[in-house]
């Protein structure tokens, strides 16, 4: 492992090319980021959720009907 610093100290294309690397990244990181950006179905449920608890301050039953009867079950985000 020392070998491999040393010789990355002391080459300067090993360090041209790790800053390429780190700047492709980089920008493939980052290109068209908001076009990946999407609140799908439970995204925003959550976000109502937490805007009615926050307005109104209760917390929401959320979930599915039960099967024991016309009951919420509360999981909210906890649930996960």
């Amino acid at each position: 492992m020392l070998k491999v610093i040393n010789w990355f100290r002391k080459d300067i294309f090993a360090k041209l090319f790790a800053l390429l690397v780190l700047g492709v990244a980089i920008f493939f990181r980052f290109y068209d980021y908001y076009d990946r950006i999407s609140i799908l179905a439970d995204n925003s449920r959550d976000v109502q959720v937490a805007k009615y608890a926050i307005d109104n301050f209760r917390i929401p039953q959320i979930g599915q009907f039960s099967s024991a009867g016309r009951s919420f079950m509360v999981l909210g985000t906890t649930g996960y």
